[in-house]
């Protein structure tokens, strides 16, 4: 068996003890292979077929289908990923073959005798959307913003009147101040757009360090640290 020199130590441990079932007939190697994967096995079954008596017998002979083909192994790649992809076959097939024929309600079925016979069934629950609104996950549609915000008084589409934006964080109605926007659009030019997050996700860029160094001057002091914290 040729190993790819890039396996990981684990993987290489796996080679070996292919190696040793294959060679030496070893059942100490087989077992500890099936005592290795297992649990993973049993997990990713699972989730497929949500059976966990199923997921144990599909595990089982995942393993036994895998020994018996343990000479078409080759380690270019991982045994774990040779294991899984015979897991993940397996486990569809067995959805597939499991699957029953439904009767679909809406076409209705024929009797022995031809006759064509259809199910009504009434439904006295909550339909989708009446079941979010009750649970209060419905989102109802927005009004949209019309026009460029002043300050923190905006105009809503379908309104003439203005609405106070309680929470624009511009209460000083700075954000269209033509000293602050060139100020914003020169840093554009020089750093580029934010990332879109705050300092401790994105981490520190070059604007962080020079508004540091204009604030300590400012103040007097000998360096100062902002910290954004979003909201």
């Amino acid at each position: 068996m040729e190993m790819n020199p890039n396996l990981s130590e684990k993987a290489q441990h796996d080679v070996a003890l292919v190696k040793r079932a294959l060679e030496d007939k070893d059942q100490k190697a087989y077992a500890e292979l099936m005592d290795r994967y297992q649990s993973a096995i049993f997990h990713l079954v699972n989730r497929m077929v949500f059976s966990e008596d199923d997921a144990e017998d599909l595990t089982i002979e995942t393993f036994t289908k895998a020994f018996k083909r343990l000479h078409q192994y080759t380690p270019a790649f991982a045994f774990s990923t040779w294991l899984f992809k015979i897991a993940s076959n397996h486990t569809i097939d067995f959805i597939r073959k499991k699957r029953i024929n439904a009767l679909s309600l809406d076409r209705g079925f024929s009797n022995a005798e031809g006759d064509h016979m259809e199910i009504s069934v009434k439904d006295d629950g909550l339909d989708p959307m009446e079941a979010l609104q009750k649970q209060g996950r419905f989102k109802a549609p927005e009004r949209i913003i019309r026009g460029r915000a002043s300050g923190h008084r905006v105009y809503l589409e379908g309104f003439q009147d203005p609405f106070i934006r309680a929470n624009s964080n511009d209460y000083l109605q700075f954000s269209q101040h033509p000293t602050l926007r060139s100020a914003a659009e020169k840093a554009s030019d020089s750093y580029g757009l934010g990332p879109g997050a705050v300092r401790f996700i994105d981490g520190t860029f070059a604007p962080h360090a020079a508004l540091e160094k204009a604030i300590a001057i400012f103040m007097g002091f000998p360096a100062a640290c902002i910290f954004n914290s979003a909201y």
